[in-house]
């Protein structure tokens, strides 16, 4: 999708600075590479981190082979500096809101994976849901919604979800978002699936399509007895 597309499907009009950084951003991350000092291979700026010189996939490896002695090295680290990281944190977010919003637009339209499996995290953390889920578990992201049906618009920016952005849904919602329990539907149908089972939405639907013949038996007979009345005053 191209950022004019983009910007018509939003129905907004960012300022044309933003977009022409964006625009370069994205092919910067494609056109661009650089050497990794680890594998040694050529790749293309999008296949690093930002402001890491190891390729992702080497340094994805080299987390896995470390990661017991890295959470000891940070947590001991964390402990020693929490007044002061947490006070950094907070502070940069005040004093930087403009490159705050610019980085996480950017991040929206480059790697909507991304910001969608951060943006989880972060709630499942807050109110204490078991979160395990990778990249891999979303990728490859629909074009349209398994269950509605409708187009997923992955780059909405008002700040509140619309019908059809997409979300993260739990196949069963007795358990946290763990690989193998998720998948991405419209937030739409999340709502409306809600922590129902497929018994009551069963039922649901049942009493609406009642409903509907109900109406149209009460619609019928209003039509008929209108249709008698006028006739009989058409005779007298």
């Amino acid at each position: 999708m191209e950022i004019e597309e983009m910007q018509e499907l939003l129905d907004v009009d960012p300022p044309e600075s933003l977009w022409s950084k964006i625009e370069a951003g994205i092919a910067k991350l494609h056109d661009e590479t650089k050497r990794c000092p680890v594998c040694e291979a050529k790749k293309p700026l999008v296949e690093f981190y930002k402001n890491q010189s190891w390729c992702i996939a080497c340094y994805k490896d080299y987390r896995e082979k470390n990661k017991a002695k890295r959470r000891i090295t940070y947590h001991k680290y964390y402990l020693e500096n929490a007044e002061r990281l947490k006070e950094k944190q907070r502070t940069y977010g005040q004093d930087h809101k403009e490159t705050v919003k610019e980085r996480k637009l950017q991040e929206r339209i480059c790697n909507p994976a991304k910001y969608m499996l951060r943006t989880k995290r972060n709630e499942c953390k807050k109110f204490g849901v078991e979160f395990t889920l990778e990249m891999s578990d979303l990728l490859p992201l629909p074009e349209i919604c398994p269950v509605l049906g409708i187009k997923l618009n992955y780059v909405v920016l008002s700040g509140r979800p619309e019908n059809n952005s997409p979300s993260i849904d739990r196949l069963n919602n007795a358990i946290g978002y763990l690989h193998g329990n998720v998948r991405v539907i419209s937030n739409r149908a999340n709502r409306l699936k809600s922590d129902g089972t497929a018994e009551e939405h069963q039922k649901i639907v049942d009493y609406m399509k009642g409903e509907n013949v109900r109406i149209s038996e009460a619609v019928e007979t209003f039509d008929t007895v209108g249709t008698a009345a006028t006739t009989q005053r058409h005779a007298h």
